[in-house]
């Protein structure tokens, strides 16, 4: 069983003056500071104990606006992959993003557990992913699939390489796959799907 957590290694803070999480800030009023080192550490520790652990640097995205021509929003991530049992998975996971959305300060915690759907845990997605040889995988070619996957404003996506490639993946809806899909297929880009459970710790509203 694979197990994916996100950790933005940049965080956005509060201006000095500004009240209440950074997330409640108006738009604009933050500065983004690096996770610590030793809080990263922690988390490793943590996930070596349920399972074999594998770092994905990477980056996250979502599309700014709603607009066909929106621009990208590019942020440094590590995409840290736990080769663990199921039950270990439901069993942590929870705890995990909850410790971890609040250590952040973060607006939500983000999971998945691929190749399950199990809405006891978290809401059933489609995890579609493509992978790009290096040698196509070019600054347009990749800004193109994180458009599709963004989705005009709905969306994000993950990409880290492997041996395998430039993998840009996201977990998405059953009615998000459906236009996402046919969007890689009309622009010839080849992907493979497999279900998954999409995990979240959110904070309160503000």
């Amino acid at each position: 069983m694979r197990v994916f957590v996100h950790v933005p290694l940049a965080l956005p803070h509060a201006l000095p003056g500004v009240r209440g999480p950074w997330y409640c800030a108006p738009a604009g009023q933050h500065i983004d500071t690096p996770i610590p080192a030793s809080l990263l550490a922690s988390y490793e520790r943590t996930l070596h104990a349920q399972g074999r652990v594998v770092d994905r640097f990477g980056f996250g995205t979502w599309t700014v606006g709603t607009s066909p021509t929106a621009d990208v929003a590019f942020e440094d991530d590590d995409h840290i992959e736990i080769d663990t049992r199921a039950s270990v998975a439901r069993h942590f996971l929870p705890a995990f993003l909850r410790r971890m959305r609040a250590d952040l300060a973060q607006r939500e915690a983000l999971g998945e557990i691929m190749g399950i759907g199990d809405p006891a845990l978290g809401e059933v997605r489609t995890r579609v992913t493509v992978t790009l040889a290096p040698a196509r995988a070019d600054y347009a070619t990749l800004r193109a699939v994180h458009v599709i996957f963004g989705d005009h404003g709905n969306g994000g996506a993950s990409q880290f390489a492997d041996e395998h490639g430039v993998r840009v993946y996201s977990g998405v809806t059953r009615a998000a796959a459906v236009r996402i899909e046919a969007a890689l297929h009309r622009a010839g880009f080849a992907f493979s799907t497999e279900p998954e459970t999409f995990v979240t710790d959110d904070a309160p509203p503000c």
